[in-house]
């Protein structure tokens, strides 16, 4: 499921093949680096971040209003939501929200 949920997330928001490619690499990374493809349910930075890509609440709600009012969301939701964590950090990336992920920020998933 997880490759077919990145998949429909960077197909959703990215159009071109080559931005599409790269997208996908880096949904790959920050997976495997913050929860080990969703198997490791650990909360890291002190307990703050959950879910399956790390998600603060507090980035989580704020996110998933954003995608509400543009309308790609139709509820927050919640960040241990597989898919919908996907689809987030898609669209936080194609947002230009990137270097909220720490792998990201250090250049561990380029």
């Amino acid at each position: 499921n997880i490759d077919q949920y990145v998949g429909d997330a960077v197909d959703e928001f990215y159009k071109s093949p080559g931005d599409r490619s790269h997208m996908r690499s880096v949904m790959h990374c920050l997976l495997y680096k913050e929860t080990k493809h969703n198997y490791s349910k650990g909360h890291g930075d002190g307990g703050k971040a959950g879910g399956p890509l790390q998600f603060h609440q507090g980035t989580w709600d704020g996110y998933r209003k954003i995608m509400i009012k543009e309308g790609y969301a139709t509820e927050v939701g919640s960040r241990y939501d597989l898919k919908e964590a996907i689809r987030t950090t898609v669209w936080a990336f194609q947002d230009g929200r990137g270097k909220a992920w720490g792998p990201y920020l250090r250049e561990e998933c380029k």
